[in-house]
Formats: structure tokens, C-alpha cells, sequence
């Protein structure tokens, strides 16, 4: 999958979430790694470079697109905390990549597979 088009999905993203309300529940799997890591999406356009990502905050630091095998966001979080205002997002997340090659919606998730 192309810079360019992971790009797009993360810019979607972070424009889900700007609005008002409790952050998106986003989990990422990196390459090479059992583990996959959940948290929020506070990144800001400003931290979404050509090629990665400054500090998608879970602890890694600067994340090259490479390194990441794939983003997912749930309709519900796990954490069920202002669900209404979440799947608010979820929403807006599903009509922004509604048309972003390699984005799987379901009526769960929105998930892009990088692999």
C-alpha cells in the first residue's frame, strides 16, 4: 500500500475526531510485533508527516507508515465510556474513508490493513 494513501486514512482519522466528545478507540499492530496497542487518537494533522507518524501516542515515538501492519478504530470502544459520542465519530470516520482503497468498513470497525 502506497505513503499517500495510509496518509489519507490517518488525516480521516484525525478529522473524525476533532469533534467533540471522547477520543476514537484506535488499535494499531506493528510489523514484527506479537502485541497490538490500544489508545486514543490525538495525533493532530500537524503530527501526520509524508511517511509517518510524529507520536501516535502509544509510547513508540515517531512511527514510520512501513513499521505499522494495521489500524483499526471499533464502533464501540472497549472502554464503555460516552458511547453515543463515539459512535458519532465512528461515523464520521466511516463517511471519510468511505472511499479510501484499502479500508475496510464493516458495521464493527473501520480498519485499514497495511500489510
Amino acid at each position: 500500500m502506497n505513503t499517500q494513501t495510509i496518509r489519507r486514512f490517518a488525516c480521516a482519522l484525525v478529522d473524525a475526531d476533532e469533534a467533540e466528545g471522547p477520543s476514537l478507540a484506535v488499535s494499531v499492530k506493528y510489523r514484527n510485533n506479537p502485541s497490538s496497542y490500544d489508545g486514543g487518537a490525538p495525533w493532530g494533522r500537524t503530527k501526520i508527516e509524508e511517511d509517518r507518524i510524529q507520536d501516535p501516542g502509544f509510547g513508540s515515538g515517531p512511527v514510520s507508515f512501513e513499521d505499522i501492519e494495521w489500524i483499526s478504530v471499533s464502533r464501540v470502544p472497549a472502554r464503555q465510556v460516552n458511547v453515543p459520542g463515539h459512535i458519532k465519530k465512528f461515523d464520521a470516520l466511516v463517511a471519510l474513508c468511505s472511499e479510501i482503497d484499502g479500508v475496510v468498513i464493516t458495521a464493527d470497525s473501520v480498519t485499514m490493513n497495511i500489510a
